[in-house]
């Protein structure tokens, strides 16, 4: 933010919005206040997932009339094996689903169709966030706290357009880590299972086999004086790295050279 003075009753103002402009001062103050503001707001945000959301009556009811066999349950292995074979098509999944709906005793509450079960199931899926992004990755179009790119039709550093025929170009799909983490802890049998994950070694008698990076002499050694997790309890750290592959943090990687990029 400058501070330049102009005679009369203009500022200089370098903001991101301004970028170098003489504005009115009653402006010009109006951003300082907004950066500010910005700079001091709390950056940890707080997530809250009441885990009965599971014990909803949509989901908690039983398949039909006398069956063990919640709703959700009954869902959640249509889309389990629907997760775990990548060739399955949703059609597949939806034939898969009419089928057995119309050999259980009727009437029966199972989905249909994948739409439907998409449907029943999407209060408790991890939200989204989609934006548009410069078609050549320049920046994402959205507001922070330094940058104001949301409602801007062209790349600020390209100049590239951002929609095509009235359609974003490129688009980015974000799982933000938050609501993510409230989800493990929130979750009984989940945050049961991170704590039990104690980060001792695993290793066979003879320590000659690693079964997890936390029994690895690297990773034991971030947690003593002078490094990464100094004074920090083993317990509390978090595996983070659900979104990474083909990441060694241990070594420095040469640059890649294979056409793919790999």
């Amino acid at each position: 933010m400058g501070s330049r003075s102009q005679p009369g009753t203009l500022k200089y103002c370098t903001c991101v919005k301004c970028q170098g402009a003489w504005i009115s001062r009653y402006s010009f103050y109006k951003h300082k206040e907004k950066l500010t503001e910005s700079l001091l707001s709390s950056p940890t945000p707080s997530f809250e997932y009441p885990e009965s959301s599971f014990n909803a009556p949509e989901f908690t009811q039983p398949l039909f009339e006398g069956s063990s066999t919640s709703v959700l349950e009954a869902v959640t292995k249509h889309l389990y094996v629907f997760s775990v074979n990548h060739g399955m098509s949703k059609t597949a999944l939806s034939d898969s689903l009419m089928c057995e709906k119309s050999s259980l005793p009727q009437p029966n509450h199972l989905p249909s169709s994948y739409k439907e079960a998409r449907t029943l199931v999407a209060p408790l899926l991890m939200p989204l966030q989609k934006y548009d992004v410069c078609i050549n990755d320049c920046v994402i179009f959205r507001d922070s706290g330094e940058y104001e790119y949301a409602n801007l039709n062209e790349c600020p550093q390209c100049l590239e357009p951002r929609k095509e025929n009235g359609k974003s170009r490129k688009m980015f799909t974000y799982m933000p880590i938050g609501p993510r983490l409230s989800r493990w802890f929130g979750t009984e049998n989940l945050c049961k299972l991170i704590y039990e994950k104690t980060l001792t070694v695993s290793r066979s008698e003879n320590n000659e086999v690693i079964r997890d990076f936390t029994d690895s002499e690297q990773f034991q050694s971030w947690f003593k004086a002078g490094q990464v997790f100094e004074n920090l309890g083993k317990n509390s750290c978090v595996p983070l790295s659900l979104f990474t592959d083909g990441v060694n943090p241990t070594e420095i990687h040469q640059p890649a050279k294979n056409p793919c990029g790999q």
